[in-house]
């Protein structure tokens, strides 16, 4: 049976001190071996589940569309003013169209 219950280590506390440091894609040894150096009798570590992971991301995709969908619209309404703002300034020349 497999369990849906998989956490991934996102960050993992330095060889020193308190900061905190990327571990996606590194490896399981590599964090390993930086839990086995660290100066300290404790190690600070930031797990995220899968499930998390797929969320924030999920969410971090819809937002970009989000923000997307709002750039074209500006850009649109941008164009139309400019395109209004361009007749009115031809009509204002001759005579407002009627001669």
């Amino acid at each position: 049976m497999k369990s849906n219950n998989v956490s991934q280590i996102q960050m993992c506390s330095a060889t020193f001190g308190g900061d905190m440091w990327s571990c996606r894609g590194v490896g399981l040894s590599r964090v390993v071996r930086a839990v086995e150096v660290r100066s300290g009798q404790t190690v600070s570590l930031v797990v995220k589940s899968k499930r998390e992971q797929r969320d924030f991301l999920k969410g971090l995709f819809t937002q970009k569309k989000k923000e997307d969908t709002i750039e074209e619209a500006t850009q649109k309404r941008s164009k139309l003013e400019a395109e209004i703002k361009e007749e009115r300034k031809e009509a204002a020349k001759g005579w407002f169209g009627l001669f």
